[in-house]
């Protein structure tokens, strides 16, 4: 058993009593080598403190053909004394591919620490070469549990240089020592606790970038400094892999013939994109970053997201119309201004739009300094020309330039890009059942969920999704009827109707009915206690959303009773109901507008009070007596 995880065991621990384990030591130490080859010691000592924390007895240790495995060991100490040692025979490889990805080389090895119960401390100690193309390290100091301590320390040739930036956390000094050498070190690190509708733990975690540079045969070597530097990279990486065959040109020229709008062209090649390239990816080494070939993707006609929308800017090309790689973090908030970082896992387009076109209009057009853009991605297969889905909305992107680059903002599409309006008439019998239709009309990101959902079933299992929809609502219902609109046609409205019936849906008070105005759909959001949040509340996208329930009142019976109006505005979001009788009719309108993406905790307040108003709104009762 090594000293220093005798040391970290023996610490004397600060920590609260529902922690399920703490990180007693996490020390990370990269050197590089004057050749610019670098590689990393990495030591990890772990308590577990509850059951729940068993989980860190089980180690993941990932790497590739170019971040090779040097050495692998990891030792437990149970809580009855008893000592146990893994090596690297002891740990079992696994491949990693799937999810659309036909084959790479990032593979893992795996083991499980004997004695995983409370009170055991669990260390491991690997030694890894690192990837060389860009020349730069993170340290992630902050987790999801308490890290006793942190320590980072950087050795570099004598003559190079490293610059840092901070994210979620105050800059720290290092101490130098000799040998071009530096330390940080951080202790007391709170863990990320999980709130609902939290921001992903990437964009709120405290880490670190370094980047260094120095001369490498002669030459600087490739550094991550700045986003102009990073940007530069991608640009030479991705030097003429949009050249076009003849085979790209005629198809260009055949897909945009009789089409003279500048949406009309993108909107036809996207098309072709979306549709007759596959999704299927090919990594191995500098492939996880470098497309191949637009020629090559247009023959084998499948790629990755760089591939597909390197063949999307080839044949925009030979449609006369230019566009450049947008490298983006499907996790918003992971990337930020301000700290320079190769932390990007997605490739789109961003297509400039010529100067007084309508396109400009649209609410995926962006401002940057080298003109005005629209963003799309090629990949998303249901996300049509002018939107875009909602994990990329808000976040920030890298355009890359002709050798370099501009971290831009991606936009945000206003609440009427993304519409859910659903228009019920019902008939309510007197023994308390409810019959009628439904018709929905949803646009933007409501309309990416349901496609999603539906085109990947089929038949019943199409009823049954409905079904699950309806149980939430109602009891004893049947489905009678359902059919869809528009289903493969991302450009239109998706149109969902259906019949249903249901049982008992008023209830009976003696000789009242109560009936429920608001028959289907909830916008609430709740969740447990009086806990004051750490993290803002973040939501998928802005919505608006209406619905109008319309019920035929049963003879012989006539109101007597109707819930309140209801109206409250809280600046990031609106709602409004209202309640009347028309004749027979009861009549339910509502009206539901979320305007942003993420609310600070200095407004929970103002979240609680609306989604406290919309909770008992949807509750309320229409009471109606006999005549």
């Amino acid at each position: 058993m090594p000293d220093w995880v005798r040391s970290a065991a023996n610490q004397t621990m600060q920590v609260e009593k529902d922690v399920d384990a703490i990180v007693l030591l996490d020390d990370q130490t990269t050197t590089v080598q004057d050749t610019g080859d670098a590689y990393s010691l990495e030591r990890r000592v772990v308590k577990i403190l509850r059951p729940e924390g068993r989980e860190h007895a089980r180690l993941h240790v990932f790497f590739d053909n170019e971040t090779k495995l040097k050495s692998l060991h990891a030792w437990s100490i149970t809580a009855k004394g008893s000592e146990y040692e893994l090596k690297d025979k002891d740990f079992q490889e696994i491949s990693l591919d799937g999810g659309g990805v036909l084959y790479n080389d990032v593979k893992a090895k795996e083991a499980e620490v004997p004695g995983g119960d409370p009170g055991t401390v669990i260390a491991i100690e690997v030694e890894q070469r690192q990837r060389p193309y860009l020349m730069g390290d993170t340290w992630e100091f902050q987790e999801r549990i308490p890290v006793q301590q942190a320590r980072y320390t950087l050795h570099l040739p004598s003559s190079w240089e490293y610059s840092s930036a901070w994210f979620a956390h105050e800059e720290t000094k290092p101490v130098e020592s000799p040998g071009n050498t530096w330390s940080w070190q951080l202790e007391r690190i709170p863990g990320i606790e999980h709130e609902p509708r939290m921001p992903s733990w990437r964009a709120i975690a405290g880490r670190m970038e370094v980047s260094y540079f120095g001369n490498v045969r002669g030459q600087m070597a490739k550094s991550a400094r700045s986003w102009q530097q990073i940007g530069s990279w991608y640009s030479q990486l991705t030097a003429g892999r949009r050249q076009a065959s003849p085979e790209i040109h005629a198809k260009a020229l055949q897909l945009t013939s009789g089409q003279i709008t500048f949406a009309g062209k993108v909107s036809a090649i996207a098309a072709f994109l979306q549709t007759d390239i596959r999704y299927v990816a090919i990594e191995i080494g500098i492939g996880g970053y470098q497309p191949h070939p637009a020629a090559d993707v247009f023959r084998y006609r499948y790629g990755d997201c760089k591939d597909k929308a390197t063949l999307m800017s080839s044949m925009l090309h030979e449609a006369g119309i230019e566009s450049s790689y947008l490298v983006v973090n499907t996790s918003r908030g992971e990337v930020v201004p301000g700290v320079p970082s190769n932390h990007f896992d997605h490739v789109i387009l961003a297509i400039a739009v010529p100067k007084g076109d309508p396109a400009e209009k649209l609410g995926t057009v962006v401002d940057t300094k080298a003109g005005k853009y629209l963003i799309f991605d090629p990949t998303d297969e249901l996300t049509p020309v002018g939107q875009l889905h909602y994990e990329l909305q808000g976040s920030y992107g890298l355009l890359v330039g002709d050798n370099t680059g501009e971290l831009i903002e991606l936009p945000v599409l206003a609440p009427q890009e993304n519409q859910i309006e659903r228009v019920a008439h019902l008939k309510l019998q007197s023994d308390g059942s409810l019959v009628g239709d439904v018709k929905e009309t949803r646009t933007g990101e409501h309309a990416w969920v349901s496609r999603a959902e539906l085109l990947h079933t089929h038949g019943n299992e199409r009823e049954r999704a409905l079904e699950r929809f309806l149980s939430g609502f109602l009891t004893g219902f049947s489905l009678q009827k359902s059919e869809s609109e528009n289903l493969e046609s991302n450009a239109q409205d998706l149109i969902l109707k259906y019949q249903f019936s249901a049982r008992n849906y008023a209830k009976n008070a003696g000789p009242l009915l109560l009936v429920r105005p608001r028959v289907l759909g909830t916008k609430e959001l709740r969740w447990e206690g009086d806990k004051p949040r750490k993290f803002p509340i973040v939501f998928p996208a802005a919505s608006h959303e209406s619905d109008i329930f319309e019920i035929e009142l049963p003879q012989g019976f006539a109101v007597d009773e109707l819930p309140d109006p209801v109206k409250i505005d809280v600046g990031f979001a609106e709602y409004e109901s209202k309640t009347e009788v028309q004749g027979q009719i009861l009549r339910y309108t509502r009206d539901y507008t979320l305007r942003k993406l993420e609310v600070p905790t200095t407004q929970e307040t103002e979240l609680r009070k609306l989604y406290s108003a919309i909770y008992s709104d949807e509750r309320n009762s229409a009471v109606l007596k006999p005549k």
